[in-house]
């Protein structure tokens, strides 16, 4: 049998589909027995058993459905993309992102349609929400009626039977996202309503109650006590001017009765349990929020609440009443709209920051230790109290205190220090050595990102050059000269913001290591050298990668490689800041020797070179050859080494020597 629904068909109904599916907005209409399973059941005193929608008579049942589906409905549903580093970024360019945050159907919103799924989950016990593939590519969603929508099997294999105006259709398992609420067999929801009936009812019995007392203008009844007897036709004449006296409720309130043949009025007083009775519609209140697991408060009893306690009761509400129904929705979403192979790389979250704010004082508290303990930088600042970022590379920085250090590094072992004894580092200088490497080490994915950013974009403009130049090399070269020579500012331009922030905190170290300052003048001069040096150093590297080529396929070549090497050859950039800013800061401060030190291990080059002394002008390598013992082949210099990196991926450091 096909299983398939006719999308012709169904694309004829989609005005009524609010009406529909729109079950949970309590309206004057017709309804058939098939939509609810409680409509015309009655209880065993004739009246009407509590359904889905006439629960909702009840306000407190009302505020709290109302309460639910609107908070999860206002909150961002979004599709995040993994990133390598284990964070994520919004998946913006992929097709499912503005169908769950913006337009999920062509009637309703995301806000609409995640309500109604909501409400569905709150009074039926399963939500079911049609995945609808048109076939041009595009996704709709919509939410169907959960009475008249039930899991089946045909051929063994799982369906959703539902009926739209009439009509009956067989959905597919995979176009279906079924959410059930509570579940005993993993699979359907129990129907909450059928459960909480009986607390319902009883409501409802207190609200008829409160309403037959208030008719009757809140006086309780009583006898009318007469010394003779009456003939019937006084009897009746007596009875119907009392009660047209006093009955029709408030109507009738305060008017006076005459009574005859020396009649007496008696009143019956209330009792305790009526009393009770009478107040018990507030303890509903309570019930209803017991049974919606949710404080009473948030449906406006504020009996047991404080100023002092109300932040937290809102953050217990997000973390026990909304967290569970988020995370159900959201595993139910990703498991139907995404492949097993693109949940790799995608998944769907809400975003439910905005609803655990606290006040302003506490949220700007709890900022301040993130920021000045390296945990958020200034941008994610500005991001969570909806500020537009600092365009420059500085709102992006981490800082943490001068005086912190990784505990590893805080409690070196004794054959550590015996080892840096040996090497001459005092353990003063090693933290302050340790400190720098900390900085520059989280600079590694700042210049990452950098390259990239450069990346973006020389690759297209150097392509466009190869392929106006054909195979004339000359014209190649003169195109790439000119373009490069051009290209280095652009370089130095984009580097800039990043450069200046990392040699600000190595300059603080290399300053505290020796106890004097820099002159700013000084400093300012050497920065604007070292950025503007490091874009010709860019530039100079490209473009001989791209001459050394001789195919316009090999250049092209050269450009694809450059994606997967360049970020981490630019990354190399964070060791020679760090050298070369301390270098700079020691020179100019009257220091006038520095050592070599490496990790250890690293390589025969840098293990050659580890403790080594020279003065502060000279040089550590010479242009040429450099093969110590244990190295498999020579290290070609090609320009003078005065510090680190000595070569690509040289992780050495050096440190000032104290005579």
């Amino acid at each position: 049998m096909d299983i398939t629904i006719d999308l012709n068909k169904i694309r004829q109904f989609p005005m009524n589909m609010v009406n529909r599916i729109g079950s949970m907005i309590p309206q004057k209409r017709n309804i058939s027995e098939g939509n609810f399973p409680y409509l015309n059941m009655v209880s065993k005193d004739g009246r009407p058993l509590m359904n889905e929608t006439s629960a909702l008579n009840l306000s407190a049942v009302w505020n709290a459905v109302d309460l639910l589906s609107s908070h999860i409905a206002m909150l961002p549903l979004i599709l995040y993309k993994r990133t390598g580093s284990g964070g994520k970024i919004r998946a913006v360019d992929h097709p499912l992102y503005s169908v769950l945050s913006i337009e999920p159907n062509e009637l309703m919103t995301s806000f609409q349609m995640r309500q109604a799924s909501a409400i569905h989950q709150e009074l039926w016990g399963d939500t079911y929400i049609w995945v609808c593939r048109p076939g041009n590519g595009s996704i709709e969603l919509w939410p169907l009626n959960p009475g008249v929508t039930h899991r089946d099997k045909l051929n063994g294999k799982i369906i959703y039977r539902t009926t739209v105006d009439g009509q009956a259709y067989e959905i597919p398992k995979d176009q279906m996202i079924h959410i059930p609420v509570m579940t005993l067999n993993g699979i359907d929801g129990i129907n909450p309503i059928a459960k909480r009936r009986r607390s319902f009812t009883l409501m409802q019995s207190a609200e008829e109650q409160a309403e037959s007392f208030y008719q009757n203008s809140s006086k309780p009844a009583g006898i009318i006590q007469l010394k003779k007897a009456l003939s019937d036709e006084a009897f009746n004449r007596l009875r119907g001017s009392w009660e047209a006296f006093n009955g029709g409720g408030v109507h009738n309130h305060h008017r006076t009765a005459i009574l005859e043949e020396e009649g007496e009025f008696k009143p019956i007083q209330f009792n305790a349990e009526e009393i009770q009775m009478l107040g018990s519609r507030e303890f509903s209140v309570t019930e209803v929020a017991r049974w919606f697991n949710i404080p009473p408060h948030k449906i406006k009893d504020l009996s047991r609440s404080t100023f002092s306690n109300i932040e937290h009761q809102n953050i217990d509400y997000v973390q026990d009443s909304l967290l569970p129904r988020l995370i159900r929705i959201e595993q139910a979403m990703t498991k139907t709209l995404l492949t097993r192979e693109e949940q790799k790389e995608y998944f769907i979250e809400f975003l439910v920051d905005g609803l655990l704010r606290g006040d302003s004082k506490t949220r700007y508290e709890v900022y301040q230790l993130a920021r000045q303990n390296g945990a958020m930088s200034a941008n994610e600042w500005r991001q969570k109290e909806n500020m537009n970022p600092i365009d420059d590379p500085s709102g992006d920085a981490y800082f943490v205190p001068l005086n912190m250090i990784d505990m590893k590094q805080a409690l070196l072992p004794e054959e550590a220090n015996q080892e840096n004894s040996a090497r001459g580092v005092l353990p003063s200088q090693q933290r302050g050595l340790d400190k720098r490497r900390t900085i520059t080490n989280r600079f590694t994915k700042k210049y990452k990102t950098l390259a990239r950013n450069i990346l973006e974009e020389e690759i297209p403009a150097v392509r466009n050059i190869i392929s106006a130049s054909g195979e004339n090399l000359q014209e190649l070269n003169e195109a790439l000269e000119r373009f490069y020579e051009r290209f280095a500012g652009s370089v130095s331009r984009m580097a800039a913001g990043i450069v200046q922030i990392n040699a600000d905190e190595i300059r603080s170290i290399a300053q505290d290591e020796v106890g004097v300052a820099m002159a700013d003048s000084e400093y300012e001069a050497f920065i604007n050298r070292f950025v503007e040096s490091f874009g010709l150093r860019y530039s100079i590297r490209s473009k001989q990668e791209i001459k050394k080529r001789e195919t316009v396929e090999e250049m092209n070549a050269q450009t694809d490689r450059w994606k997967e090497v360049r970020p981490e050859q630019v990354s190399q950039a964070r060791i020679l800041v760090e050298s070369a800013v301390a270098r700079t800061v020691w020179r100019s401060v009257g220091v006038t020797k520095i050592q070599s030190v490496s990790k250890g291990g690293c390589c025969a080059y840098c293990d050659a070179l580890d403790g080594k002394v020279i003065g502060i002008e000279e040089n550590f390598l010479e242009p040429g050859q450099f093969q110590p013992d244990g190295a498999d082949a020579p290290l070609k210099v090609s320009s003078i080494k005065s510090h680190p990196p000595y070569h690509d991926g040289c992780v050495c450091g050096i440190q000032p020597v104290v005579e």
